[in-house]
């Protein structure tokens, strides 16, 4: 699977990490639906083809892991992609792009296009959904998209909505399939190597809108029609930091059920979940199958499976793109459905 990068080869490909070995091909699904746009997951490493793997429709809250760090002012990544599938399509040959925009948070009255938070258990007691405080970015900090090595739509934690950015063109089916780059600069940053101390560890939070035809966007997918996207992107927080603030961004900006025992998120539970379980067996990094949110895949979360099997309710509205630890969290009964409830 070709990937398109938005800046040198060299900067993507020349930091390899233990960690970015692990991580699964997970885009953000964008399609039609009902005469607007619509997001989703869409897993690739799933059973998928160049035309796309498994979805997760009705998907709005996403995270993401800054895997690069080979320089000492600057955080990035390339993921998560943007697709659409046959099955979950855009319009023919138009053109697709997004925008970053400001929007407001339970734990602030202003409106900003970057949030931040230190993603610190300060209570010690390993309930990161009791601490989780977005505020404004450190002093200097900055999110931006790298086209070519150089900066451009850069969010700053102010008022501003961004200019609109062109993705990709859909094909005939209405398919797309594109990585841009996105990275986290520290105060003072002039280049890729040049100047600015590193952005400080923690979680940085945006938000996307999408449009068919940017300015002149179809009145069927006007971006005020459509529901924007969040994604929070992870600087060296802890996993379970970042898996609580997705929960807590579910809850508070959308809501939602999660359901126990759907370990590959595709609203039933099923033998495909046991294959998820049974490869991640004893694993503490990949962690789609830890039922139960110990920290480990094992014995009690196939009992999670087991005791849920068949069982089938609403698509969680929040997904992480890397099999990260899930937050603890608390298991209700909904008419016989274990489900987790995203509510601190």
């Amino acid at each position: 699977m070709n990937r398109l990068f938005s800046w040198p080869a060299l900067v993507l490909l020349g930091v390899t990490t233990a960690a970015s070995a692990q991580v699964p091909h997970v885009d953000i699904l964008i399609y039609e639906q009902d005469g607007k746009l619509a997001t989703g997951g869409s897993d690739f490493d799933a059973g998928g083809t160049p035309d796309g793997g498994v979805e997760s429709p009705d998907t709005r809250v996403f995270s993401r892991e800054l895997d690069l760090d080979g320089f000492t002012n600057l955080r990035a990544g390339d993921d998560p992609g943007f697709n659409s599938t046959p099955d979950f399509s855009l319009p023919a040959n138009e053109d697709l792009y997004y925008r970053t925009v400001p929007f407001t948070l339970p734990t602030g009255a202003s409106s900003r296009n970057l949030w931040y938070w230190d993603g610190l258990d300060d209570g010690s007691n390993g309930n990161y959904l009791d601490d989780v405080d977005f505020g404004a970015p450190p002093s200097g900090v900055e999110f931006a998209r790298f086209n070519n090595g150089n900066r451009e739509e850069i969010a700053d934690g102010s008022d501003t909505t961004l200019p609109y950015v062109f993705i990709q063109t859909s094909n005939s089916l209405g398919v797309v399939h594109k990585h841009l780059a996105w990275g986290v600069t520290g105060d003072g940053y002039q280049s890729i190597n040049v100047g600015g101390g590193a952005p400080p560890e923690g979680l940085y939070l945006v938000s996307f809108e999408f449009s068919i035809g940017g300015d002149s966007h179809d009145p069927l997918t006007d971006p005020e029609n459509a529901e924007p996207i969040y994604i929070v992107f992870n600087n060296d927080a802890d996993p379970l930091a970042e898996a609580a603030a997705v929960d807590w961004l579910t809850s508070e900006l959308i809501g939602g059920d999660v359901l126990l025992g759907d370990y590959n998120g595709n609203g039933v539970v099923d033998a495909a979940d046991y294959t998820v379980w049974q490869d991640s067996f004893g694993s503490t990094t990949l962690l789609d199958a830890d039922g139960n949110g110990n920290g480990v895949v094992d014995a009690a979360d196939y009992t999670v499976w087991q005791d849920n099997f068949g069982a089938s309710a609403a698509l969680s509205q929040g997904l992480m793109i890397v099999p990260e630890p899930n937050s603890l969290l608390i298991v209700a009964g909904l008419g016989g459905v274990a489900l987790r409830r995203r509510k601190r």
